[in-house]
């Protein structure tokens, strides 16, 4: 706006610009918009980009780039209503909560929840473990009993069959004797 010439356009936003500014140069080590003469660096305010913070500083945080590059849009709406505003989304970053002016995929998402939970989850994974090797052993316990229990009677079936085998077979000889 001020580049613009539009200072009737100057507000709280303008003031977000420069904030932006601030912070690109403290996130790269560099201004956004270097030009040998003023003309020309009011000239790439209005009408270019600068370079994407990722492109010149790889290991900045995609959250505080897009924080930054959203502080720094050209258009006055789409920048932070208030340096409010641009705080509590510099601090919700800081926190390790979820930033607005990032898009965060699924994948992001899922990679953030395991960070943030991992201890929870480690424990849960070990619990469910423990249950299923403890469910595993009883249940091989069991059908091993079972498995006895069923050849004890098998068994005991047999030795039965043969007891009254045994007892017919007296019986027949009893009555061949008395015969």
């Amino acid at each position: 706006e001020q580049a613009l010439g539009h200072t009737d356009k100057i507000d709280e936003r303008s003031d977000i610009y420069s904030l932006g500014v601030v912070l690109y140069e403290i996130l790269t080590g560099r201004l956004p918009f270097s030009a040998r003469t003023i003309k020309e660096l009011i000239s790439d305010v209005i009408y270019e980009s600068p370079k994407p913070i990722r492109d010149v500083e790889p290991g900045v945080p995609l959250e505080l780039a897009a924080i930054c590059e959203r502080a720094m849009r050209k258009s006055p709406a789409e920048r932070y209503a208030s340096a409010k505003e641009l705080a509590e989304e510099v601090t919700r970053f800081q926190s390790g909560a979820l930033v607005d002016a990032y898009a965060y995929s699924t994948t992001d998402l899922f990679s953030r929840f395991l960070q943030r939970y991992r201890s929870v989850l480690i424990v849960g994974v070990a619990a469910i473990t423990l249950v299923a090797v403890v469910t595993g052993v009883y249940v091989f316990q069991i059908t091993g009993a079972r498995n006895d229990a069923l050849e004890q009677q098998r068994i005991a079936r047999g030795e039965a069959a043969n007891a009254r085998q045994g007892e017919s077979d007296a019986r027949k000889a009893e009555a061949e004797t008395r015969r």
